[in-house]
């Protein structure tokens, strides 16, 4: 969830969406901010979900600002 100014914005989208669209981002921009890492088993840990909803949320903030 991010908040600016007086709104909240709130997107809901799979891991696998968020890869499909840095794949197609990187082709047109080349200092994108750091993307998490996949991994090749599901997140079990809850401190590993949050660390990665951390991480594209911090992402998608950097993007925003392009």
């Amino acid at each position: 969830m991010t908040k600016k100014g007086s709104s909240t914005w709130k997107l809901d989208k799979r891991f696998k969406e968020f890869d499909e669209l840095n794949n197609i981002l990187k082709k047109s921009y080349a200092n994108l901010p750091h993307f998490p890492t996949k991994t090749f088993f599901h997140l079990k840990e809850g401190s590993d979900l949050e660390k990665r909803r951390q991480e594209l949320e911090h992402y998608m903030q950097v993007y925003g600002r392009y």
